[in-house]
């Protein structure tokens, strides 16, 4: 079975997950298929050329991730931002009506009760 039952609720609890080991620089060994000697002898390696493999190796990846990205159109920006100044509009005279009830509220309460 891939999980524990709990006999007194009948819950299936799913197991644990998996431990994911990262290297010094944050990347899986799973994701390169190299061990971790292979890494840290990179990192001891540090100079102008790693920096600039790693830093091509990111820009790469970003690069890769924007082009899975799907961008809105137009008109569903168009549209996203109208309903965005509607709300903001509407939550702001609802807001401004709130405070002057309670300003009113308030100064009732100092006039006829006698405080500063």
């Amino acid at each position: 079975s891939t999980g524990l039952q709990n006999r007194g609720l009948g819950v299936r609890v799913p197991p644990g997950l998996p431990l994911k080991l990262e290297n010094w620089v944050g990347v899986s060994e799973i994701e390169h298929g190299r061990n971790m000697s292979d890494q840290k002898h990179d990192l001891l390696t540090v100079g102008t050329f790693g920096l600039w493999d790693r830093s091509r190796t990111f820009l790469t990846q970003v690069r890769n991730e924007l082009e899975r990205v799907t961008w809105p159109s137009r008109k569903e920006v168009y549209a996203t931002t109208f309903v965005v100044v509607c709300t903001s509009v509407f939550f702001g005279i609802y807001l401004w009506g709130i405070d002057l009830i309670l300003n009113a509220l308030v100064s009732w309460v100092f006039q006829n009760f006698g405080a500063a």
